[in-house]
């Protein structure tokens, strides 16, 4: 069965399949693109995937040479409930003194990302960008607080593994702004507003999903929303496509 397009799940690797083993220094240990690939002997999983183990028949790890762009397509879709059903995502935060969360129910996105290096540590690069639908404050509860718009877009965002060791950063790739979004119709006149999502996340890359989860964030201190700490839960499984076509790319793994 060949992976292809856009039917391939991107495996990002970390330790003894990133630079370390390159390097032989495990301080240069970052996440890499590579491609879980149809072995017909040399196996080291079962799955394409590769996340269970296995010997002979079955899929191994490739990795991606450096500097050939893959494109990327991400989703919520398949994230919970043992990935068949879709996770939230949840923004919380603090403004006017109110805890403030939204909610959206569906996220997808696209971009690119590479393997690039920096003497001797190997890292992904890429840029892309994220829409967020079905998006809904949830608390304040019972204050008549809702969005201005349901969809929420972020700006150009830019993700490096670069010196991050098991996290993928994520910044926006001009300014700090990730996105604003506009509350309206609260009885709390000071959550009537357009607020801000600015800063930078980490978050960790597992399988083929990347996972953002709110006390690791909110622990970081480095997003805010409306000025204030703020913190982020969701997850998006990443699906890959070599630009110069190919077997495609697959997961995101942390070894």
């Amino acid at each position: 069965m060949q992976f292809r397009a856009r039917h391939a799940l991107l495996v990002l690797v970390l330790g003894i399949f990133g630079s370390a083993a390159i390097s032989g220094d495990p301080a240069l240990a970052t996440t890499t693109v590579f491609t879980c690939a149809p072995s017909a002997t040399e196996a080291a999983f079962s799955d394409a995937h590769c996340l269970e183990p296995s010997t002979g028949k079955g899929f191994k790890h490739v990795l991606v040479p450096v500097g050939e762009v893959t494109s990327l397509a991400l989703s919520n879709t398949d994230t919970a409930s043992n990935t068949t059903a879709s996770a939230p995502t949840r923004l919380t935060g603090s403004i006017s003194g109110v805890k403030t969360a939204v909610e959206c129910t569906a996220a997808i996105g696209s971009g690119t990302v590479e393997n690039a290096k920096n003497g001797e540590e190997l890292f992904l690069s890429g840029t892309g960008a994220l829409t967020y639908t079905g998006c809904s404050v949830i608390e304040p509860a019972g204050k008549g607080c809702k969005l201005k718009s349901t969809e929420i877009t972020t700006k150009s965002i830019t993700v490096t593994s670069k010196e991050q060791g098991s996290f993928i950063k994520l910044a926006p790739a001009s300014g700090s702004e990730f996105a604003s979004l506009t509350i309206e119709g609260c009885s709390n006149e000071g959550l009537n507003n357009t607020f801000p999502v600015t800063g930078s996340l980490k978050v960790t890359p597992t399988g083929a999903t990347l996972t953002a989860a709110h006390e690791s964030i909110t622990t970081q201190n480095t997003l805010k929303f409306g000025g204030q700490k703020a913190g982020i839960e969701g997850s998006m499984t990443v699906r890959g496509e070599a630009t110069g076509g190919g077997e495609a790319t697959t997961t995101l793994t942390a070894t």
